[in-house]
């Protein structure tokens, strides 16, 4: 099989590697030079291109599935929208139809529900945040371009809403500020869907290796936990003293209403679809692999 990776970073990468080692071909797109020969020396083929360019990077060797997990570089001119919204149709022209599924990397910022209540796959999805409108409008978008090409298309793609990812190589900065007794920004009462990594990565390759594919999923651990949970078991695990919290006023406050819980996903059709349950399914135990991680 051969595979094609447009935004090869922190999950990307991860993808990258577990199709390599099982013998597989993979492209990589990437707008940096610098990382082009660093994939080169790791095996991929890599191309120099930028997703926001309509004209992109000359001809693409056809594949069997395209990954777009893109993400958003501050330090580009490129605004969201250009990033989100516009490359996956950019890459779908460059592609011409030589693929047999696109895989798209979306967010579960896509559901505004602000009650705790449970979404899925068959909820509503209706943004409230300027990333989750941007988020449903790439989607569309997508969609729109795969239903108006000829032949149809939309049955080889699948969008993926990932919960909030963690894992090794990102908790550096949350365990600097929880060391140093700062407090935690949030209504610690709302709730947090994660994904970590790792399972994120395994997901999307089991999923490229089935016959049919799904049009929307939501990848997530399913144990959606409040903020408070998450930060204090997070410095329990690091020996850093129980977090204070900068809504705490807030919560109770007269002058000022608590902000929304959130909603909370539900990962029933992932598990039912992958035929097994998740490495990281309590986001403890994500937690401790990904700092032992770190600490190596």
């Amino acid at each position: 099989m051969k595979y094609l990776i447009v935004g090869c970073g922190y999950l990307g990468a991860r993808v990258a590697e577990r199709w390599r080692r099982q013998g597989h071909s993979v492209c990589v797109l990437t707008r940096s030079r610098e990382r082009a020969c660093e994939f080169t020396q790791q095996g991929y083929q890599a191309i120099v291109g930028d997703v926001t360019d309509p004209q992109g990077p000359g001809e693409i060797p056809p594949v069997d599935t395209v990954l777009h997990c893109v993400g958003f570089d501050r330090s580009s001119a490129a605004t969201k929208r250009d990033v989100y919204v516009r490359s996956p149709a950019n890459v779908l022209d460059w592609m011409e139809g030589r693929f047999r599924r696109f895989i798209y990397v979306s967010s579960t910022s896509v559901y505004g529900q602000s009650c705790g209540e449970l979404v899925d796959e068959t909820t509503k999805a209706v943004p409230v945040t300027e990333g989750g409108i941007i988020c449903l409008d790439a989607e569309q978008s997508l969609w729109s371009r795969l239903n108006s090409s000829q032949p149809a298309l939309e049955h080889e793609a699948t969008v993926l809403r990932l919960a909030g990812i963690y894992g090794p190589g990102r908790l550096l900065r949350r365990r600097e500020s929880l060391l140093a007794r700062e407090p935690v920004r949030g209504n610690p009462q709302a709730f947090l869907n994660l994904i970590h990594v790792d399972d994120a990565a395994d997901a999307i390759v089991d999923l490229s290796a089935a016959t049919r594919s799904v049009d929307t999923l939501v990848v997530s651990d399913g144990n959606p936990i409040t903020r408070r949970t998450y930060f204090e078991t997070f410095s329990e695990l690091i020996g850093a003293p129980c977090p204070g919290f900068e809504d705490d006023f807030a919560a109770t406050s007269t002058v000022r209403p608590a902000r929304g819980r959130g909603k909370r996903c539900s990962n029933r059709k992932l598990l039912r679809l992958l035929g097994r349950e998740l490495t990281y399914a309590d986001f403890r135990a994500g937690l401790q692999d990904a700092l032992a991680s770190d600490a190596l």
